[in-house]
């Protein structure tokens, strides 16, 4: 009786191991996953703020553009370059229109 105790015992102890091992297999997985997460969404947030950072610019570009345009048109209507586009080859205002 105490042989088959002693054997149910081992049995017991090694499956413990076996699954201390797995679960020690399936925690050192999970970590990889959080930490490709965390990356994951450090760039996702990096690259909304680059894309907020261009849109940004965008408007402001365009924002300029348009407040300039009527210097062309006006500038074009009077003969002269004096606007913030001329250029010295001519085509300042000439090409927004």
């Amino acid at each position: 009786m105490e042989k088959q105790t002693a054997l149910m015992s081992q049995a017991s102890d090694q499956q413990v191991k076996a699954l201390t091992a797995d679960l020690n297999k399936q925690l050192a997985l999970l970590k990889q996953k959080e930490d490709g997460l965390k990356k994951a969404e450090t760039e996702s947030q990096t690259t909304r703020e680059a894309l907020a950072k261009q849109q940004a610019d965008a408007k402001a570009l365009a924002e300029k553009t348009s407040s300039l345009l009527p210097n062309c048109n006006k500038s074009a209507t009077s003969g002269k370059n004096s606007s913030v586009l001329s250029r010295a080859d001519g085509e300042g205002c000439r090409r927004w229109r």
